[in-house]
């Protein structure tokens, strides 16, 4: 596959769950992110986080895995902070995916990716569900991200609600971890 690094957004204040650090929750015996970043780390050459000082307990978690980069951001503004990475980040594509998400339908994924590898004519790629949300999967091609210039976009339809699940709610959270028990 034609992807070297995967960027986790991971700095944010969870706002809408009210849990600054619900990359931490636990799904059976991992961490949301701990889920994440094991999925990712045989696909990808480099696994970044972007995280922020608030999240000094995934910081030291993050500490265990020697193959993931930890750069930290001021946790502020989702997008400055995403620019700023995009920005240090010489090789292209990029793939950006928020720290809360969990794969459950790992095959689909890799297609979706490679499927989305292939529209390069736009700066930015998201990979959406079918019903057009935001899946908070992004491919990005830019070599530059400069404020107040808008870049290229274009959404890609490609999965189902429960190939990806972003966890912005208590019930997104229930759900993911009754899928998992299921599983188990």
């Amino acid at each position: 596959m034609g992807l070297n690094i995967v960027v986790i957004m991971a700095g944010g204040s969870g706002s809408r769950l009210r849990n600054p650090e619900k990359h931490l929750l636990k799904i059976g015996d991992k961490t949301i992110i701990e889920y994440l970043i094991e999925t990712l780390k045989n696909i990808f050459k480099s696994i970044v986080v972007l995280t922020s000082v608030r999240h000094r307990r995934l910081i030291e978690l993050l500490r265990k895995y020697e193959y993931v980069d930890i750069i930290v951001m001021s946790g502020v503004d989702y997008c400055i902070d995403m620019c700023m990475c995009i920005n240090t980040i010489i090789r292209k594509p990029i793939l950006i995916v928020n720290g809360d998400c969990v794969i459950i339908n790992f095959e689909k994924f890799i297609k979706a990716l490679e499927y989305a590898l292939k529209i390069s004519n736009y700066n930015i790629v998201t990979l959406c569900y079918v019903d057009g949300s935001v899946s908070n999967v992004s491919l990005v091609y830019a070599d530059r991200c400069i404020f107040g210039k808008e870049l290229s976009w274009t959404s890609l339809p490609i999965f189902d609600l429960n190939d990806i699940i972003d966890i912005d709610t208590l019930d997104d959270y229930v759900k993911v971890v009754s899928l998992f028990s299921k599983s188990l």
